[in-house]
């Protein structure tokens, strides 16, 4: 299965009222990566045993590597958890 196949079955999924009902964004992160430095994010689903979605802001990282000062935002997505989810929900609803 290609990525873009997963996100177009992930918006599918969420598109259903009762999905959305199931998704929580937790802004109370604490700062567990050394290079956020504001706001850090991560999104739950009561389907998923942890976080599916994570980010935050780093402002100084690119620094670290002799860029130029660049403000950033940034987030990364647990596609195998999102995929697991989906499959299970899926399964479920078949009755396999």
């Amino acid at each position: 299965m290609t990525l873009l196949a997963v996100f177009d079955e992930l918006e599918q999924v969420l598109r259903q009222e009762d999905n959305l009902a199931s998704v929580a964004l937790d802004l109370a992160q604490a700062a567990s990566m050394p290079y956020y430095n504001g706001l850090m994010f991560r999104v739950f689903d009561a389907h998923v045993p942890h976080a599916f979605m994570s980010g935050g802001r780093y402002d100084h990282l690119f620094e670290r590597f002799g860029a130029p000062e660049l403000t950033a935002v940034g987030w990364a997505i647990d596609i195998a958890a999102v995929y697991q989810a989906i499959h299970d929900q899926l399964t479920f609803e078949k009755g396999d």
